[in-house]
């Protein structure tokens, strides 16, 4: 180890081991304390000088068998060092930390998480040895995939995120202990500028990797707790068309009218704050609010007749046969879109519990490629709400009962946000899923969920 070096060295207090003497005692105590205060200061200075916190000392000084201090012309053992530092009553950090952990080490302060979040302002030159060093000092790190300085750090993200997945390092009763991992890894690796998952994605888009089961490969599905807020009833127009088309701005006001028409005064308010919201951004501060990302996780639900969720998976066949068309996409907007070329596309919700009910979110911005019957969820931990598309949906009656059972596959297909996040991002979101979670199990649902569908979901602010 590289002998620490400080302003402050023991020359300043100590010669041949003893305190400098005066020629009167009143003066020796005078000088002992200001020695002593000398000292203090000294042990302070060194307590807090960053060599503490790189990555390699930390885990240098973790895994040491024998530990040594060096600074100026001293040298000290650990113990003795720290006890130092105890007599001076220095604060708890850099080496009283580290000291801490040392004695705890196999009593869960050397567990992968701890360590990742007591150091997340480690020190390095290469960002990824934020998680190469620490993961050598876990002691629950074994097994992970092999250190490759070639890998890029979303890559490096993906590995610790479906490592940490695979151990059952999440805590399943903590609902939002994924998206905030997620949130500390990327934060380890990226700093507070992370790079969008779509520039991240780019160099692996063209490698066709195939979707699988979620049953299949637990370790790459991360399961969250979702709350249904409803399903897409109608699209249109897209965001750049909100400044530049009136007739699709009137389109959108008309389906306003009829999809709400039990409730025309929220409905009609979060229509005009989500359009002036639109107009007051610029078109990259919007490309930003959502995006398209068709994860590589499906996965079976089941739902019944009655439950919210149940409404919404069979809402696309009910309006079909409500308006007496077999074709849903020509039936239900008066805009025309062209997907390829809209980013953003503003939505309209179907909440369930029939078309009289006052829903409290019923509209927002989805990307380009949301398709009516589309479900948005919300999770913990996060504002950015995600596109859910169910397929393969079938019915089955149950035998004892009056009651129809739903089963569909589901499968992530973007992110979307609600006309008020939009708005107002200081919006108090647990209070929210609070809200829903009252209305009971219906509206309730396991997500499943592929890393890069997590690394999309950014913290609220």
């Amino acid at each position: 180890m590289r002998p620490l070096t400080s302003r402050v060295t023991p020359d300043d207090i100590f010669l041949d081991g003893t305190l400098r003497s005066s020629t009167t005692p009143e003066s020796c105590d005078e000088t002992h304390t200001a020695n002593l205060d000398l000292q203090r200061k000294m042990m302070l200075e060194l307590a807090k000088d960053e060599y503490w916190k790189r990555v390699w000392i930390i885990q240098e000084i973790g895994l040491a068998q024998k530990r040594r201090v060096c600074f100026g012309t001293t040298a000290m053992y650990w113990k003795d060092f720290i006890m130092m530092l105890t007599l001076h009553q220095i604060p708890s950090e850099g080496p009283m930390l580290l000291d801490e952990q040392i004695d705890k080490r196999f009593k869960g302060s050397h567990r992968l998480k701890r360590l990742l979040s007591q150091h997340k302002h480690a020190l390095c030159k290469d960002p990824r040895d934020k998680i190469y060093g620490l993961i050598g000092l876990a002691v629950d790190g074994h097994g992970f995939p092999r250190i490759d300085y070639d890998k890029s750090q979303f890559q490096i993200w993906t590995d610790t995120m479906e490592f940490m997945n695979s151990h059952r390092m999440f805590e399943e009763e903590k609902e939002d202990n994924i998206i905030e991992y997620g949130k500390l890894v990327k934060f380890l690796l990226m700093g507070v500028e992370s790079t969008p998952l779509q520039e991240v994605l780019r160099p692996y888009t063209t490698k066709g990797e195939i979707s699988f089961d979620a049953n299949a490969e637990e370790s790459r599905a991360f399961r969250i707790m979702g709350s249904l807020i409803g399903c897409i009833q109608s699209i249109g127009p897209s965001a750049k068309d909100v400044a530049g088309k009136l007739s699709e701005v009137d389109a959108w006001s008309f389906r306003v009218q009829a999809n709400y028409q039990h409730d025309l005064g929220s409905a009609f308010a979060q229509s005009e704050n989500l359009l002036g919201t639109i107009l007051s951004k610029t078109e990259a501060e919007v490309s930003k609010l959502c995006l398209n990302h068709q994860s590589l996780i499906s996965w079976g639900c089941r739902s019944r007749q009655g439950l919210v969720l149940g409404e919404c998976l069979t809402w696309p066949t009910e309006e079909k046969s409500r308006l007496g068309s077999s074709d849903i996409s020509s039936s239900l907007d008066t805009v025309s879109i062209t997907k390829e070329t809209a980013n953003i596309l503003l939505y309209q919700l179907y909440t369930g519990y029939g078309r009289t009910s006052s829903t409290p979110w019923k509209m927002g911005v989805a990307p380009g490629q949301a398709a009516r019957g589309d479900l948005i969820f919300w999770v913990q931990g996060t504002k950015t709400a995600l596109l859910v598309r169910p397929t393969e949906f079938s019915t089955f009656g149950r035998s004892m009962v009056s009651c129809t059972d739903y089963s569909a596959r589901l499968q992530v297909v973007g992110t979307a946000m609600v006309a008020e996040d939009i708005a107002d991002p200081s919006i108090d979101h647990p209070a929210r899923l609070d809200e829903l979670k009252q209305e009971g199990s219906g509206r309730r649902l396991e997500l499943k969920l592929d890393a890069p569908t997590v690394y999309s979901c950014p913290p609220p602010l």
